[in-house]
């Protein structure tokens, strides 16, 4: 699990620079109230520091 603002996604660059992260999503509830079943779609924001 990754929270907002908070998650940590360690990977590796490879020799011309590039990596490959994959994500799993699934919806949760905010309200309280189970999610509907299905399919579903979600927007995310990802930053990414360089230290």
């Amino acid at each position: 699990v990754i929270e907002p603002n908070s998650g940590l996604i360690p990977f590796q660059l490879d020799d011309n620079l590039q990596a490959t992260v994959t994500f799993h999503a699934a919806p949760i509830s905010t309200t309280g109230n189970a999610p509907a079943e299905g399919t579903f779609s979600a927007t995310a924001y990802i930053r990414v520091d360089f230290a």
